[in-house]
């Protein structure tokens, strides 16, 4: 590998752990990103999915902030993630895709105007029961979410933070780092089949992989310093950049 190549990979790869670690959606770079280094769609997906778990390593600063306080919320939805992200691997040339793509980008608009025209969501922490439907609700969203990530995923961070915000009135820093964990289960799975049949690329999976490590490190430390405002403005940066991009890619 050249210099100049390791040098990008390494620099993308810090940009894209801090942007996984905050808000999700690092697939709407780091796929486009492999795909330019010469790596076929598959081999794209499959590498970009074994590089992006070492930003759940790196991003325990919410932990040790005492953020993630749900255990039984991560448990329940982390193995709604893991169902959906093993059906949506069996679902992938099932789906069509341009029904599928109508709908996520619809969501997402969806997703934005509430957050940008409700001012206070997700900034302030709200005294809300975890009722049982709000469980079962959020389960069934997840599950489906996770179906999607089986398979793609971007944009499945910006889904899940917005589904703890509505379900459970979480902030989103609290979302932020519950996304965290729900992620991870939607994407061992896959990271495991990938590597089972060979379709990572070591050579720049393993420099993207520390590299990432390392933006995950640093998103999980802006998380905690910067707050929910900061944290939403990201939010919605993200999000807005990932519609146009799934339109301009009809």
């Amino acid at each position: 590998m050249e210099p100049l190549t390791l040098i990008l990979i390494i620099i993308v790869g810090i940009f894209i752990g801090i942007i996984g670690v905050t808000v999700g959606s690092s697939a709407l770079i780091s796929i486009p990103f492999l795909m330019t280094l010469g790596l076929n769609p598959y081999f794209a997906i499959a590498t970009s999915k074994f590089a992006v778990l070492s930003s759940f390593i790196t991003g325990v600063k919410y932990y040790k902030k005492g953020i993630m306080k749900h255990k039984k919320l991560a448990l329940i939805l982390s193995l709604a993630a893991f169902i959906g992200s093993i059906i949506g691997a069996n679902l992938v040339l099932k789906i069509n895709e341009y029904v599928l793509k109508v709908i996520i980008i619809s969501l997402l608009i969806i997703v934005l105007l509430i957050t940008i025209i409700k001012n206070k969501v997700g900034l302030e922490p709200k005294e809300k029961k975890f009722t049982k439907k709000s469980y079962f609700l959020s389960f069934i969203t997840i599950l489906f979410l996770g179906i999607y990530a089986g398979f793609f995923g971007a944009g499945f961070g910006s889904f899940t933070i917005f589904a703890l915000i509505y379900f459970f009135s979480l902030t989103f820093l609290q979302s932020a780092a519950l996304m965290r964990i729900i992620n991870f289960f939607a994407l061992i799975i896959a990271v495991i089949i990938f590597a089972y049949n060979n379709v990572i690329d070591y050579s720049i999976g393993v420099p993207l992989l520390i590299s990432i490590a390392i933006g995950g490190w640093v998103g999980a430390h802006f998380a905690v310093l910067k707050g929910n405002v900061w944290i939403k403005r990201l939010f919605i940066l993200v999000t807005s950049i990932l519609i146009i991009k799934l339109i301009l890619n009809f």
